[in-house]
C-alpha cells in the first residue's frame, strides 16, 4: 500500500514545481509515495525536469491547456482511483515546503481520525497567508489541531475512506470554489476540517483583484470578467452558493453586479 498519493496541479510555472518536487524528493525516498504531476501547460517544460530526476514514482499527466485547478484534481482524484492508498494529498506548485513539514504533518495525522487535514501556510512578514477560515477568519496555528469550516486548497491531506465517501472533484468546477466546495461538502458528511498545529510552509498571499473587483478597469472588462473561469465564474458561483453555502443567497448573488454598476 502506498502511504501517498500527491497530486499537483501546475501550469507552465516550472521553476516554482521544480523547487517544490526538490523539496519532495526525500520525502520519495524514504516514505511510500507516488506522485502525479497534473500540467495543463507546457509538456516540455515539465517533461525537461522530470527527465532530470528520471524517478518512476513521479508521473506526468497532460491536460488540456484550459483545464484549471479544481478541473486539474478532479481529473487526479479520477485517474488515482485504481491506487491502493492512505492519504491522497494536494499540494499548489507555488508553495514552499520548509524542512520540518512531513515531520509535522505526520505527528499531526496520529491524532486525526475521520477528518481532513489543511496546512496553514505564512507570508513573508510571518502573517497566514493560506489554510483554514472560520467565521470568515483565517486561523492561525497555535500547537493544536483548530477545527474551522472553509478551507484553502494549497495543501490537503485526506484519508482514502473519506475520499470514497466524499466523492471526487465535481466535475462541474473549472478553477476557484473547487476547495471551498470539497470543505463544505465533508463537513455536511460530518467530518472536520483541521488545521496543522505549526506553518508548514511559505506561500504569498495573491493579493491583487480579479478584473471583475477593479474598479479602475472599464465596466465591460469587469462584467466580462465575472463570468470568465480566472474571474467570479458566476454560474458555477451561483451553483455553489444555491447547494452548499446558501446564506444571504440573494445578496450574495446580486452584489458583484452592484460591486461593478456603482463603485
Amino acid at each position: 500500500m502506498i502511504d501517498y498519493i500527491v497530486l499537483i496541479p501546475t501550469h507552465n510555472r516550472p521553476e516554482k514545481l521544480s523547487s517544490l518536487i526538490d523539496v519532495l524528493l526525500p520525502e520519495l525516498q524514504t516514505r511510500r509515495m507516488s506522485m502525479f504531476i497534473l500540467n495543463s501547460g507546457r509538456a516540455d517544460a515539465v517533461d525537461k525536469i522530470l527527465l532530470k530526476l528520471n524517478n518512476r514514482n513521479i508521473i506526468h499527466l497532460k491536460l488540456p491547456d484550459n483545464y484549471y485547478w479544481s478541473m486539474a484534481i478532479s481529473v487526479g482524484m479520477k485517474y488515482v482511483e485504481r491506487y491502493d492508498y492512505k492519504f491522497q494529498l494536494w499540494i499548489n506548485d507555488d508553495v514552499k515546503l520548509n524542512n520540518r513539514s512531513f515531520a509535522i504533518i505526520e505527528n499531526d495525522l496520529t491524532s486525526i481520525d475521520n477528518s481532513i487535514y489543511v496546512g496553514a501556510f505564512q507570508d513573508k512578514n510571518n502573517y497566514v497567508s493560506y489554510g483554514l477560515r472560520d467565521s470568515g477568519k483565517l486561523l492561525t496555528p497555535n500547537g493544536t489541531l483548530l477545527k474551522g469550516s472553509l478551507m484553502n486548497g494549497n495543501l490537503v491531506v485526506i484519508p482514502k475512506d473519506l475520499v470514497n465517501h466524499i466523492g471526487q472533484m465535481p466535475t462541474w468546477l473549472r478553477h476557484s470554489i473547487g476547495d471551498n466546495l470539497y470543505g463544505k461538502k465533508a463537513k455536511l458528511l460530518g467530518y472536520d476540517l483541521l488545521l496543522s498545529t505549526e506553518y508548514i510552509g511559505y506561500c504569498e498571499r495573491h493579493d491583487l483583484p480579479e478584473p471583475w473587483q477593479n474598479n479602475k478597469k472599464p465596466k465591460l472588462v469587469r462584467f466580462k470578467n465575472i463570468f470568465e473561469a480566472k474571474g467570479l465564474d458566476y454560474f458555477r458561483y451561483a451553483r455553489y452558493l444555491f447547494l452548499y453555502d446558501s446564506k444571504n443567497i440573494l445578496q450574495r448573488l446580486l452584489s458583484p453586479f452592484f460591486r461593478i454598476l456603482f463603485r
